[in-house]
């Protein structure tokens, strides 16, 4: 099982709006990873904000064969995001 990447959200959450284009950046040179955006307002997710203890947002799990490697919680660099990425892979 590869990586992958789980972040948490909200549309009114300013430091969220921020990491979007960090996102955006990073997920194109990943194809081996795979990339979930959740809606923590998306009923349809509750389950996983409840799973993973989602209390604030953005909030980044770092998931490797199933099971939590790194969590982050607040914005993350570009530079910082890749780090990870490459460290966990």
């Amino acid at each position: 099982m590869g990586l992958k990447i789980i972040k948490f959200y909200a549309e009114w959450c300013g430091p969220c709006k921020q990491l979007k284009p960090v996102f955006d950046d990073v997920c194109p040179l990943y194809t081996d990873v795979e990339f979930m955006d959740i809606d923590v307002d998306d009923t349809e997710y509750e389950y996983l904000k409840k799973e993973y203890n989602v209390r604030s947002v953005p909030r980044i799990f770092f998931i490797k064969n199933n099971e939590p490697v790194f969590e982050h919680t607040g914005f993350i660099s570009r530079d910082q995001l890749v780090e990870k990425i490459e460290e966990l892979k």
